[in-house]
């Protein structure tokens, strides 16, 4: 059994290699630099440095098939969002006999899109903030005068807090439109407060789910935003998870929509607690793995080994139990960030030096794999010298 990961910088990819590594799948993992946490990890059977599918996808996707053949990797799992929609787009490229278990292209097209997502959402009656996708002049100067306040502009394809800009006035609203959608096509939101309640923020509340071909629910998951990066509002530094009863008609609503998009593989659907009025509103479905996948493994659902298992034809049972209130941290840089920036940062709770639940203090972490941790450290150097990882500040949710 032989698995390849890509996109070997992102934690998420560290927790998906050790997870496939203890399940007894080999676990090749592959990243445009060495300088990739995923690449030391002890359960990496191969490692592998290829060029950059953002810059070269011809000789990164080259590279890719000559590695699986060489590795017989039989399952594909594509971290990344541009990752996967680059294999997507070119299916006639994915390496012969290897199973790519996500897709199909127009329903991921559809999830990631915000706009076509809400629209979804809201058409199965699922609740979503008030959200324009203005077309043309006239209908930005419309939108900008009957948005509430306060508003985010977002693009309309993007992921975690890169590209948004929040207005808490007209004026503002407008210079926030010109400048996101000048970059591509955006979308107005009623901005829902970031951050758990009391600070006057709603807590951020995720649903992942493994679907397999047919629809049918292989995995679930549901966690809570303790505390996120940027502060306002981004990829949660510090997260719990919550026992599927608790999550209530959130899980029913979460898979209802990837089974109406058609998804297969993994998604997670996020929702965030309105404190205004308590009542959770969809924000956007992430068609792919998520930042804090550690959290999941270590609650007891092994989304990538169950992934794998689901893209071969296994069984693998109903949807396995996992325990609630387990914690998970995004400590560095995330959850360090976050405390220095937070003005409250010395009535956090729970508070950053001590999370006061079991858990991973770190989600790198892992007494028998160390090297993953320690090579964070080296990992932070192409942010100096390669403008393509800076967004690795503003990393995935």
């Amino acid at each position: 059994m032989s698995a390849f990961v890509t996109d070997g910088f992102w934690r998420k990819s560290v927790a998906a290699v050790r997870a496939l590594g203890r399940a007894g799948i080999r676990a090749h993992a592959g990243e445009s630099t060495w300088l990739a946490p995923a690449l030391w990890s002890r359960h990496a059977a191969g490692r592998c440095v290829y060029p950059s599918p953002r810059t070269d996808p011809d000789a990164f996707l080259a590279r890719l098939r000559r590695e699986c053949a060489a590795r017989r990797v039989r399952v594909l799992l594509p971290m990344e969002e541009e990752t996967l929609a680059l294999l997507l787009s070119r299916p006639g490229e994915v390496p012969r006999g290897v199973a790519l278990p996500a897709g199909p292209r127009e329903a991921f097209e559809e999830a990631r899109d915000k706009r076509r997502a809400t629209a979804r959402a809201a058409s199965l009656g699922i609740r979503t903030p008030w959200t324009r996708a203005p077309g043309s002049p006239a209908e930005a100067a419309a939108a900008v005068a009957e948005a509430p306040l306060p508003a985010v502009v977002k693009p309309r394809v993007g992921s975690g807090a890169r590209g948004l800009r929040y207005a808490a006035t007209r004026e503002e609203l407008r210079a926030a439109w010109r400048e996101v959608a000048a970059r591509g096509p955006a979308l107005i939101q009623e901005r829902i407060p970031g951050g758990p309640a009391p600070a006057g923020g709603g807590a951020g509340i995720g649903v992942s789910v493994l679907l397999d071909a047919h629809g049918g629910v292989r995995a679930l998951f549901c966690h809570r935003r303790l505390r996120e990066y940027p502060v306002s509002g981004g990829a949660a530094t510090l997260a719990e998870s919550v026992a599927v009863r608790e999550a209530g008609d959130l899980v029913e609503a979460a898979v209802s929509l990837c089974r109406s998009l058609g998804l297969v593989g993994v998604a997670m659907v996020e929702f965030r607690r309105d404190p205004r009025g308590g009542a959770p509103l969809f924000l956007e479905v992430n068609p792919r793995f998520w930042g804090s996948l550690a959290l999941a493994v270590e609650a007891g659902v092994n989304f990538p080994a169950l992934l794998y298992r689901t893209a071969l034809g296994e069984q693998t049972g109903p949807p396995p139990e996992y325990a609630a209130g387990v914690r998970c941290r995004f400590l560095f840089p995330g959850d360090l960030l976050h405390f220095l920036r937070n003005p409250d940062r010395l009535r956090l709770d729970p508070p950053f030096f001590r999370l006061g639940a079991r858990g991973l203090p770190w989600d790198l972490w892992a007494r028998d794999d160390p090297a993953p941790a320690a090579g964070q450290f080296g990992a932070l150097l192409p942010l100096l010298f390669r403008r393509e990882w800076r967004r690795y500040l503003g990393a995935t949710a």
